[in-house]
């Protein structure tokens, strides 16, 4: 199953963005029993293309972990949060979304670098002013409304 998308609920009064550009399936990622869900969702095909946005390890990467199977391909945007800052410890960050949480074997996972972009002359000059509005402009990217 492809198409799966672990966002918060939005309110109850719009139908999940996710559902009007094709997913499948929305679910939250906050529900104890989220991995479950997603597993009876996807059916015996399983999940087979996984995006996760934030890297958190116990945030989602562990029930990522879970769901997937032999020839699931998951990209993780690095960094992984290992640890959340509190008011006493600095986060913690690893760039080796392999070794975060335990895969199953012969999942493919990829660590996809995203704070990088200002060492690139042409995404550091265009990326946020041009190409971020623009995206916007021409409803590819769409704000999070929430509340």
């Amino acid at each position: 199953m492809d198409g799966f998308h672990a966002p918060p609920p939005p309110p109850e009064r719009e139908p999940p963005l996710p559902k009007k550009y094709g997913a499948s399936g929305v679910f939250d990622y906050n529900e104890p029993s989220v991995a479950a869900q997603i597993v009876g969702a996807a059916g015996d095909s399983g999940v087979k293309l996984i995006l996760n946005y934030i890297g958190s390890k116990f945030g989602i990467l562990a029930p990522i972990a879970e769901i997937s199977r032999k020839g699931t391909k998951v990209a993780v945007l690095l960094p992984v949060i290992v640890r959340d800052s509190s008011k006493t410890e600095a986060p913690k960050y690893t760039m080796d979304v392999g070794a975060a949480v335990d895969w199953n074997e012969g999942v493919e996972v990829k660590g996809v670098r995203t704070l990088f972009y200002q060492e690139s002359a042409f995404f550091k000059e265009h990326l946020q002013p041009t190409t971020g509005p623009q995206m916007l402009a021409m409803g590819i990217v769409k704000p999070n409304r929430r509340g």
